[in-house]
């Protein structure tokens, strides 16, 4: 008896799991990354540009720019993260992030402290993440001349 208990629990996940495959790990179709390319290389200075569908700053809201870590959930906003954790989180009203200098990750592979990704959601104008939308993009930055 528990072990069909068991095959039930793991069939009704299964299929929970199915409903949620749009929302993983898949670019949004309202927020588009121009630049840099996903997989590409770039050097510093670095711009990201991306575009967004049906929805204008300030109008609309902003977005929020997630360097190398995740975004809040969906109707949660900036207020997620406590005052002392919003490192490398920046809210914008233009479709551009300027980068100076981004510095290697730590904790981290070292083939990989050089290996970026950014998030970018949009936000309302309370600062809450409207749903699921994101646009992602990664890359590699090459140090030196």
């Amino acid at each position: 008896m528990r072990r069909a208990f068991l095959l039930f629990l793991a069939a009704l996940a299964a299929l929970q799991l199915t409903g949620c495959e749009q929302y993983l790990f898949r670019q949004s179709d309202r927020i588009r990354v121009v630049s840099p390319q996903t997989y590409s290389t770039v050097r510093e200075p670095l711009t990201i540009r991306w575009q967004a569908r049906d929805f204008t700053p300030p109008r609309d809201g902003s977005f929020a720019v997630f360097v190398d870590r995740d975004p809040m959930p969906p109707g949660e906003s900036l207020d997620y993260f406590s005052r002392d954790d919003r490192d490398r989180i920046h809210v914008l009203d233009q479709t551009w992030l300027h980068i100076d200098v981004l510095s290697p990750q730590v904790g981290v592979d070292p083939a990989e402290q050089h290996h970026h990704d950014v998030t970018i959601v949009l936000l309302d104008s309370r600062g809450a993440r409207i749903g699921e939308y994101a646009g992602f993009t990664e890359f590699n930055v090459v140090r030196g001349p």
